[in-house]
């Protein structure tokens, strides 16, 4: 999927999203004062329409936020072996919706399994330097790959708005 694509896709789906919570607000707004003033019935397929759309709106933030799922390929930087030749690094970076950021992926060689390790704003192309066969430094972060460590700036606190070591 080329980047441009995915880019109103995004936008589509936060368009979406951001329509289903007015309407949810709104919604629960007017059950709130009709109930009040009335003795009806209460709408149980609105209201389950409405928690739907709640729930959906729910997922993509967690999606979109804490996961790595939702990024795209982006273009490939270095792919860098470990010691042992058992695994390997690959590099990518954003030229679109993520323009500055990067993100590194680790292949087990043996299995073909992927996993993205490392997610980061102000980086490009991060250095990836590996301390040993289980242990990888990239940019700033020093991770060990037999723990499943992984590293997502949008979970960081305080993070530096600075370029880390660069390849």
């Amino acid at each position: 999927m080329s980047e441009q694509v995915h880019i109103y896709l995004l936008l589509s789906i936060v368009g979406v999203l951001m329509i289903s919570v007015v309407a949810i607000v709104v919604f629960l707004f007017f059950l709130v004062i009709k109930f009040r003033s009335k003795k009806k019935k209460f709408p149980k397929k609105s209201f389950s329409i409405a928690f739907f759309g709640f729930i959906c709106v729910i997922l993509f933030y967690y999606f979109h936020f804490y996961t790595f799922i939702l990024l795209p390929t982006g273009y490939l930087n270095q792919v860098v072996l470990s010691p042992d030749k058992q695994h390997e690094i690959r590099t990518y970076h954003y030229k679109s919706l993520y323009n500055r950021t990067s993100r590194a992926e680790l292949i087990e060689i043996p299995s073909g399994k992927k996993q993205t390790i490392y997610f980061n704003d102000y980086d490009y192309s991060p250095f990836v330097e590996w301390i040993d066969n289980n242990s990888v430094k990239i940019g700033r972060e020093t991770l060990d790959i037999s723990k499943k460590e992984v590293y997502n700036f949008r979970l960081k606190k305080n993070i530096i708005n600075s370029l880390p070591p660069q390849a």
